[in-house]
């Protein structure tokens, strides 16, 4: 089995290391299919340039050690959402599957996607912009079979761009 599998127009599946990465993008009644390819693709560069300075990623206070002009773009990320969190004890791995999430559905929005949503292992991304909208279901449990609450988000709600 390939590690990137389309599984619709609109959708596309990741399966590489530890990412399990649903990528579902379209441009109005455009599906992306080429686009969320390219984009998974990049989620493997994008985790093999972390995997250089994983010993960083997984450290406390990492920030005081990174130099901004050096460091990949997750580890970046991963850093700044562990400072927004202002717990102490978090490493930057704690965000490792958002911020891979966030980095791919901000390239397919620059790739002129009005609807994104990538789900990296219950991690996700939503881009909303314009008329669009899609609802997002929460389970108490990775081994629940329904949804306890539902979330229903337009691209006027200003989630993830949009608005």
């Amino acid at each position: 089995m390939s590690m990137i599998t389309t599984l619709a127009n609109d959708r596309v599946f990741l399966d590489y290391g530890p990412m399990q990465m649903t990528l579902a993008a379209s441009a109005g009644d455009r599906a992306m299919t080429a686009e969320l390819r390219q984009a998974a693709a990049y989620a493997v560069k994008v985790l093999k340039e972390l995997a250089e300075v994983q010993s960083l990623a997984k450290e406390r206070n990492t920030a005081n050690r990174l130099d901004p002009a050096e460091a990949p773009l997750a580890l970046k990320l991963m850093v700044e959402a562990v400072e927004v969190a202002g717990d102490e004890t978090l490493t930057p791995m704690a965000t490792v599957a958002g911020a891979f999430a966030d980095i791919v559905a901000d390239l397919l929005a620059a790739q002129g996607a009005s609807k994104v949503l990538i789900n990296n292992g219950g991690d996700i991304a939503v881009r909303l912009w314009d008329e669009e909208k899609t609802r997002i279901g929460l389970t108490p449990s990775i081994d629940s079979t329904g949804f306890t609450h539902v979330v229903n988000l337009t691209g006027k709600d200003c989630i993830g761009g949009g608005g």
